[in-house]
């Protein structure tokens, strides 16, 4: 081990040598060192590395497990957060979340509908023959008189006619649209002044045509996009009111036609 005591001589040493090179046109001396100063630095500070490391040496080290804990956690964190992220971004916007639910309302009511016309025919044919007959079996005469039936026919007022898939209306995406193809028309505006030669007040008038074109540009994609987000929740609000009213009505009518054939 060091024994730093013994470099206590150290601080008898000076150092006023003032160097210098030459090289024809170089005569520049180089700062005073102060040798025994900087050395006396050195030595304290390496002392002083010595004792901590005597002072922690086989001890955990803390901070540095503390940090990667730290990390691990904001990881962890990082990696919830991305799927809630992923989960609110599949479920749309509140738009396409409602417009998902009619959808459904939809879908559910044509399933009802079909599932009855069903129980309706066989009843039918039941009444007919006296027993179950399946339907490939069935003469096109007596298919079409199943389809004319007064039982079958009132069904078809239940009908909805809606699309079975979602509109896709993505205004937030429409809008970063809208913002990017705005900075390509006026960096193509300004590149095309620049090509033509244009310079001083005539290229001042060309960049602020171009910013008002690709304003105009912005403006009439989102308004686009807002006219056509209006049109879907009107349309939606009608047939969610559609829907509710021919599954009311269906309710009812399945149970005032089951009373009735009892």
């Amino acid at each position: 081990m060091f024994d730093f005591a013994a470099f206590g001589i150290m601080a008898q040493i000076t150092s006023p040598v003032r160097p210098s090179f030459q090289d024809g046109s170089l005569n520049q001396a180089l700062p005073e060192i102060d040798f025994a100063s900087v050395i006396s630095d050195e030595l304290t500070t390496l002392k002083a590395g010595l004792e901590r490391y005597d002072a922690v040496k086989g001890t955990p080290n803390q901070p540095l497990l503390d940090a990667r804990a730290e990390l691990a956690r904001l990881h962890a964190e990082l990696r919830q957060a991305e799927a809630k992220l992923k989960e609110l971004e599949q479920q749309g916007s509140f738009l396409q979340q409602f417009e998902n639910q009619v959808l459904t309302a939809e879908s559910r009511l044509r399933g009802f509908l079909d599932r009855y016309k069903n129980r309706v025919v066989e009843s039918i044919i039941v009444q007919w023959f006296g027993r179950k007959v399946p339907w490939h079996k069935l003469s096109v005469e007596r298919r079409s008189e199943l389809e004319q039936h007064q039982r079958v026919h009132e069904l078809r007022k239940f009908i909805v006619s809606a699309p079975a898939q979602p509109s896709v209306i993505e205004t937030d995406k429409i809008i970063q649209g809208a913002k990017a193809a705005a900075d390509r028309l006026r960096a193509d505006m300004i590149a095309r002044a620049g090509y033509a030669g244009i310079s001083g007040a005539d290229l001042v008038r060309a960049k602020s045509d171009a910013d008002k074109a690709a304003v105009n540009l912005e403006h009439d994609i989102i308004n686009r996009a807002k006219d056509a987000s209006t049109r879907l929740e009107a349309d939606l609000l009608r047939r969610a009111i559609d829907a509710g009213d021919k599954l009311e009505a269906l309710a009812a009518h399945i149970q005032a036609d089951t009373a009735s054939i009892r």
